[in-house]
């Protein structure tokens, strides 16, 4: 189940919902449940601080945000932490009456009892965890404006929505006293409790933009594939007790449980999900990786169908996001502007880099484009090969060049790749420009 919660008004984004759902249709998350909005529950949430009112549970605060600013200085001046002094909780039901009359405005407070003096639970991941009530103050559950803090409304929810197992970071421990508080107060037993490790930078800082604390779209934006970052996401903090480091989100579904959440920090480490999402474009059927391709980059589709299949087949284990392909197959389509210095090796020279071009050209004169187009990578390698037996040359003075007029770059796929992608008439033409 999807459960919206948006009580907080002050700090909702529009648009934010849906976002947040297209986010979970990408990485392949479903629920069957259907969506619950928090603001579509509000006389549940107020029916129940009624309920704890009329128990003596929780009380109506009338303290202005003034008064509460100022108490807050006045402690802290006297290095003390801020806690609420529960000054309203003394007033008597008339004085309640005659401010709910005045029209002054007021919140609902939960009454933290002085009994027990401890709350103690079983964390599913870190074991027994025991806090002291005397350092909680009464916080707020209905806030003036009638609507709930989270304090209230995920407690009523995950009560009657039979949640079983909660699970969220760390930085929730210190309040999970609170909703235990709350789920006694209601004669309701409280969920088994999961809080799993921060997430934090390979600098071993805490995580930032910098490193990686980005939205979802960011990543996909940058080429990143759905099952990689389900793949990535599932181990920080979490191992399935073997070496194996791949799984689908089905193979996960069975596999994780929350006993193999570890207690120390997470390391979100870029590089690693690089690599991850690497080895799942190379699993990638090339049909797949070509739809995935042009449904990230829509104008591939004005591509030969079977000039960009045999791109994707060259450089599929070359990229790590899908992204990288628009920089890495850009001279394929356009052969870039290039230094001709870069033709000679600096193992060769110009006399016999030029025998070699010419020996090339030579020797391919004949073809056709149906007999060129047949002939393999491995098959290109040996002709090249076989060129340089046959005039005395060296490797640099024939696979180098080809590959500097192909490609323009002196980093780019073999040269007997970038024969079999281009094909004919485009290879010729780039060997030709660059022979005089």
């Amino acid at each position: 189940m999807l459960r919206i919660e948006d009580t907080d008004r002050a700090r909702f984004v529009e648009g934010s919902v849906e976002n947040f759902h297209s986010g979970l249709v990408w990485l392949g998350i479903k629920y069957d449940r259907g969506v619950v909005y928090q603001s579509e529950r509000l006389p549940i949430y107020q029916k129940i601080s009624e309920e704890l009112i009329s128990k003596g549970f929780a009380y109506k605060c009338f303290c202005t945000s003034e008064y509460l600013s100022n108490q807050k200085k006045e402690m802290e001046a006297n290095g003390k932490p801020f806690i609420y002094n529960r000054i309203c909780l003394g007033l008597s039901k008339e004085e309640v009456a005659q401010k709910e009359k005045d029209g002054d405005k007021y919140v609902v407070r939960f009454k933290i009892p002085s009994s027990p003096t401890e709350i103690t639970w079983i964390d599913k991941i870190r074991g027994t965890v025991t806090f002291p009530t005397n350092i909680l103050e009464d916080f707020i559950m209905i806030k003036s404006d009638g609507w709930p803090t989270y304090n209230l409304a995920h407690i009523v929810d995950d009560h009657e929505q039979d949640v079983t197992l909660v699970i969220r970071g760390q930085e929730f421990v210190p309040s999970t006293p609170k909703y235990i508080l709350v789920h006694k107060a209601l004669g309701w037993e409280h969920p088994e409790y999961a809080h799993v490790p921060e997430i934090i930078g390979h600098d071993h800082k805490k995580l930032s933009k910098r490193n990686g604390d980005v939205s979802l779209d960011e990543y996909i934006a940058n080429g990143y594939l759905p099952e990689a970052v389900v793949n990535f996401l599932a181990f920080l903090g979490w191992n399935p007790g073997t070496t194996d480091e791949i799984f689908t989100l089905k193979e996960l579904e069975h596999i994780f449980s929350i006993d193999r959440v570890g207690k120390s920090q997470a390391i979100f480490d870029i590089e690693r999900l690089n690599w991850i999402n690497g080895l799942y474009i190379r699993s990638l059927s090339i049909e797949n990786l070509a739809d995935r391709l042009i449904s990230y980059e829509p104008s591939y589709k004005k591509i030969k169908n079977d000039f960009f299949n045999r791109v994707v087949v060259v450089e599929q284990t070359r990229i790590k996001t899908l992204a990288e392909f628009g920089e890495i197959s850009a001279p394929y389509w356009q052969l870039p502007e290039y230094n001709k210095d870069m033709l000679v090796f600096k193992k060769s020279s110009p006399e016999a880099t030029k025998k070699g071009l010419g020996a090339f050209i030579s020797a391919v004169s004949d073809f056709t484009e149906t007999s060129w187009s047949e002939k393999t990578v491995e098959a290109w390698n040996e002709f090249m090969t076989d060129i340089v037996v046959k005039n005395g040359l060296n490797n640099a003075d024939v696979f180098w060049p080809i590959r500097v007029a192909l490609s323009g770059s002196e980093r780019s796929a073999s040269p007997a790749e970038f024969l079999w992608a281009l094909g004919r008439d485009e290879s010729l033409k780039r060997i030709r420009g660059v022979v005089v």
